[in-house]
């Protein structure tokens, strides 16, 4: 399977300017992600490109809904626009987003950008944090002492 550049998948969006060091990020087992840096000021970006297949295990196909399921679960963590705001269930979630995205040490990236007809999406770059299946397998005193952590 030919993946796309992630140079390509950001051509044509507000993130363009993010040319510099395109890194592949390792450790995720669903998606393919890169680290974009902008060449005018450093800032970074994430860049996730859902393929048919499964990244970590080639030639397995998983639906490519979700990556319209993350992108949705992501806008939840956001203030919500109206009409949704006025939808109670939304608004129960959304105040449960707010308090995850308030809890020491976890940081939920925000979601800049998402073209569903590719799919692919542009996140907040947070840094390089322990991802969260390493903090849950660590011990209980290691979590106690724990660096932040990337949901």
């Amino acid at each position: 399977m030919q993946l796309p550049s992630p140079l390509d998948l950001i051509k044509n969006t507000p993130y363009s300017e993010y040319t510099s060091f395109p890194v592949k990020l390792t450790g995720g087992f669903i998606n393919h992600v890169w680290r974009l840096t902008n060449k005018n000021d450093g800032k970074s970006v994430i860049v996730k490109y859902a393929a048919t297949e499964l990244a970590g295990a080639p030639g397995e196909k998983f639906s490519l809904e979700r990556m319209e399921f993350e992108a949705r679960g992501l806008t939840l963590f956001c203030s919500l626009p109206e009409p949704l705001a006025n939808d109670e269930i939304l608004c129960q979630i959304n105040e449960l987003g707010k308090k995850i995205v308030s809890t020491p040490c976890v940081h939920v990236p925000r979601l800049l950008h998402y073209d569903k007809n590719v799919p692919f999406m542009v996140l907040e770059d947070v840094g390089d944090l322990k991802t969260y299946d390493a903090w849950c397998t660590a011990t209980d005193e290691a979590k106690a002492n724990s660096e932040d952590i990337e949901f």
